[in-house]
């Protein structure tokens, strides 16, 4: 299955909405988000090893959602 770039961005849109459901408004350090990240990195690796396609779709759609609500929550 091929995602469109406008399809990429609704899932990761539908899983930060998840995200602040379940967590609400997240506020972290630097090496809190970057502790967060590396471990959604993990299961996409996993996800690589294992051949599974469906999970390293959600497993890449869920590190673009950390990474963007890093970006978005803190000052630059």
């Amino acid at each position: 299955m091929k995602i469109t770039k406008d399809a990429f961005n609704d899932l990761i849109q539908i899983e930060r909405n998840a995200q602040d459901e379940k967590w609400g408004e997240q506020r972290h350090s630097d090496e809190k988000w970057l502790t967060i990240l590396l471990e959604e990195l993990g299961e996409a690796a996993k996800a690589v090893l294992e051949k599974n396609d469906e999970a390293l779709l959600v497993e890449v759609v869920q590190v673009a959602a950390v990474l963007e609500n890093w970006v978005t929550s803190r000052d630059f």
